[in-house]
């Protein structure tokens, strides 16, 4: 179980006035940025959101900045920014605390050993950033990075009623715009139920669809959360064994949600037997979602820390689809995904609306995506390629130059989620422009790792 307690690892002096705290989000949904000593960072506005886009363990208060896994200051004094941060991701993942103390001091603490290293060399945070997560590939033995190609979803066109004929028909009509689309990628909507991931019959023929997609010249990408079990399903009815005691997952799709024991015995056989199928009909690239299921705190059928089971559930399922497949995962524990992913979600969904329900940053709106994929800009290129979600652009659309102006500005995943038909000249134009491979630079320059000094690590 993730410790709930805290120590105390260091107190800083700041300038109150100029100091900044950088907070990376728990999973792909939760509010990433820098923030003045002198404000407050976000919280959940709903407590459904704690579950489903923070992370469920920790309910912070107010008074405090909170991050997972790192979290960076700059003291705004002319001191070196400071980052404290996991020395080894690959196990449990500490969430940090800075309290501040005073009017001029901040106190770091954590509930897992953490290290705290200072960058001379940094001019902002994000260099920072950089040079941390330089700090933990040089630990970790990965593949390199692969360029993936552009692909179109039909989520924003469909969304849950998606069917075979809509499938074919995008097809023909990208086809014939000659549009640089390589893969067609079907979202939520094709599967029977969350957590049964059989095919549908109000979809249609998925083989079918796929072969049709091929014959076309392009691949076949699908969307399923694998770690995701809804109350109605048969899975749930069948196999109670294998839902994650205690863990409440949220609320979607009209039913509560639960999470999948990836150790109790027979549940990543399903997994692995669905992942099989989809393979040989001839899927290539995956968009696994509301993964955060999958690193929850519960009773597991194995006691092993939750980050650990849910790293070992997806180094199966990678291993079952094979490194030539393409894996975005979503929803994601942003650290403990590194290594597994060839691309990550890096924030909410982008949304036909410009502001998120009641302002909160982890829910969908383009104002929250733009804001979360500008603050984890760093780690495209060194921890995978960074998916700031869909590009949207027909009219109907708010605010839709400011976020084609946001996806020109990164390097990432290059997806659209629009009816073809419903594209002015101005859409087709900006789609032929920004809808290319995505880049495997990263995406910054960082700070040489030979600059850090150590400056001390928690010892329990």
């Amino acid at each position: 179980m993730v410790s709930l307690h805290f120590d105390e690892i260091a107190e800083i002096e700041i300038d109150p006035d100029r100091a900044l705290v950088y907070e990376l989000g728990w999973q792909s949904w939760s509010p990433s940025g820098s923030y003045s000593f002198k404000s407050t960072s976000p919280r959940p506005l709903k407590k459904i959101w704690q579950a489903m886009a923070y992370r469920p363990e920790f309910v912070d208060p107010l008074n405090c900045f909170q991050s997972d896994g790192v979290l960076i200051v700059n003291p705004g004094d002319g001191r070196p920014i400071v980052s404290f941060g996991v020395a080894d991701i690959q196990g449990q993942i500490p969430h940090i605390l800075a309290t501040p103390k005073g009017n001029k001091h901040l106190v770091i603490s954590s509930n897992l050993p953490i290290e705290a290293r200072s960058w001379p060399s940094a001019v902002t945070i994000e260099d920072a950033l950089s040079g941390w997560a330089e700090l933990i590939l040089s630990k970790m033995e990965l593949q390199l990075l692969k360029a993936i190609a552009p692909a179109w979803c039909s989520w924003y066109c469909y969304w849950f009623n998606v069917t075979q004929n809509d499938i074919v028909g995008a097809l023909g009509d990208i086809t014939r715009a000659q549009l640089p689309i390589t893969t067609i990628q079907i979202d939520d909507g094709w599967q029977e139920a969350i957590g049964d991931w059989t095919i549908s019959k109000r979809f249609g023929d998925l083989k079918s669809t796929i072969a049709t997609i091929k014959e076309a010249g392009k691949e076949s990408g699908i969307w399923l959360a694998p770690f995701l079990v809804g109350a109605n399903s048969q899975l749930a009815e069948k196999n109670p064994s294998w839902i994650l005691g205690g863990a409440d997952a949220g609320f979607n799709w009209n039913q509560p949600l639960l999470a999948l024991d990836t150790t109790a015995n027979g549940a990543m056989d399903y997994l692995l037997e669905t992942f099989t199928m989809l393979k040989e009909l001839g899927v290539t690239y995956f968009k696994l979602d509301f993964l955060y299921a999958g690193a929850m705190e519960g009773n597991r059928n194995r006691d092993i820390p939750s980050e650990v089971a849910y790293r070992q559930a997806m180094a199966s399922i990678r291993e079952c689809v094979g490194d030539e497949a393409t894996i975005v995962g979503c929803g994601a524990p942003i650290l403990s995904s590194v290594g597994l992913v060839d691309a990550m979600r890096i924030s909410p969904d982008i949304s036909p609306l410009w502001d998120p329900p009641e302002q909160d940053l982890s829910q969908p709106g383009s104002r929250a995506a733009i804001l979360n994929s500008r603050a984890r800009r760093a780690l495209h290129g060194r921890f995978w390629v960074n998916d700031p979600d869909c590009l949207l652009l027909r009219p109907s659309i708010e605010n839709r130059e400011l976020i084609a102006d946001a996806v020109a500005s990164t390097n990432g995943l290059r997806t659209f989620s629009d009816p073809i038909s419903s594209l002015d000249e101005w859409a087709i134009a900006k789609v032929r422009e920004l809808i290319t491979p995505a880049e495997t630079a990263p995406a910054v320059p960082s700070p040489r790792v030979a600059s850090v000094q150590y400056i001390s690590q928690q010892v329990q």
